[in-house]
């Protein structure tokens, strides 16, 4: 399974719907209604995921589906 298809596995699971619906332009906010704490356990399941250290830093920077997998990798941009 890639990085990707775990990331829309964990979206759909917490937010009920089909991983088919979710793209890396999905608005976590403004399509699912995810709130904060929704990102914040988000980004614990990653960091359980992909065996991450803990950024809370980086979780305002989470907004989209495709924020997910530069988190996952480590490479989220700054805005």
């Amino acid at each position: 399974m890639s990085d990707w298809e775990k990331i829309r596995f964990l979206v759909a699971e917490r937010f009920g719907v089909e991983e088919e619906e979710i793209s890396e332009e999905t608005d976590l906010i403004e399509d699912l209604g995810a709130e904060s704490m929704d990102l914040y356990e988000l980004a614990v399941a990653l960091d359980i995921e992909f065996s991450l250290d803990p950024r809370e830093d980086a979780i305002g920077g989470i907004r989209k589906a495709g924020d997910l997998l530069g988190y996952a990798r480590g490479t989220e941009e700054e805005e």
